[in-house]
């Protein structure tokens, strides 16, 4: 992994630590790994800053749940100030939007999706502390406009299928981000074209047919 660009030594520990948990996972990076990458001496440095490995996974949490959240605030309101309807690809469009480019590189992207992800799948409760609901004002607004947009779905399938749609926008923008910054995976996660993909693919998932009620045998099983 290239060493972190020259900039103050706080930052190019945050950047050290974002790119290589995204990589080898929070278990994976020891505290001597983030100082290495960062290229700093010294090494009470991520106590000195942070205070532990931990704070400073925290913070970058925070920072980029808070960029994502002001994001979706600024997209629905300029869409509200031109006039522009929000319908459900658009809603979609600004899920997507909003969540690349939260960190940047000389390629353009960076790794704050899979670093997330890592958070999430390994440490939750980590990951809950760091974010919580704090930061989801623009995701609040979103979701009351697509129930807006399905008048006859209930609710609270509404809010499964959006958490569905979240799950599919954050594992494909990781795979982007893998491609798009190390090359890795399959070319096609990097085209273009993908986001336009995952724009109907969310759609698809928030206009699916409800379906026949289960079966009282089949609920019993679930």
């Amino acid at each position: 992994m290239d060493k972190a660009p020259t900039t103050n030594t706080r930052d190019r520990m945050l950047l050290a630590a974002r790119r290589l948990i995204s990589a080898r996972g929070v278990d994976g990076v020891a505290v001597r790994d983030i100082l290495t990458a960062a290229d700093v001496k010294n090494g009470g440095a991520v106590h000195y800053y942070f205070g532990a490995k931990n704070d400073m996974i925290r913070e970058l949490l925070d920072m980029g749940a808070r960029k994502i959240d002001a994001r979706r605030i600024r997209m629905l309101d300029e869409c509200a100030a031109s006039g522009q309807t929000l319908d459900l690809p658009r809603l979609a469009r600004i899920l997507i939007e909003s969540s690349i480019g939260v960190s940047k590189s000389a390629k353009g992207e960076d790794s704050f999706i899979r670093f997330s992800l890592r958070v999430q799948e390994t440490h939750p409760a980590l990951y809950e502390e760091a974010v919580g609901n704090r930061w989801d004002i623009g995701l609040r607004r979103i979701v009351g406009h697509i129930r807006s947009a399905l008048p006859g779905v209930r609710p609270q399938l509404v809010d499964q299928r959006v958490m569905l749609a979240l799950e599919l926008i954050g594992s494909t923008l990781a795979k982007r981000e893998a491609r798009l910054v190390d090359g890795i995976g399959d070319e096609r996660w990097g085209r273009p074209q993908l986001l336009r993909a995952l724009e109907q693919a969310v759609v698809g998932i928030l206009i699916a047919s409800e379906g026949p009620a289960p079966r009282s045998s089949d609920a019993a099983n679930a």
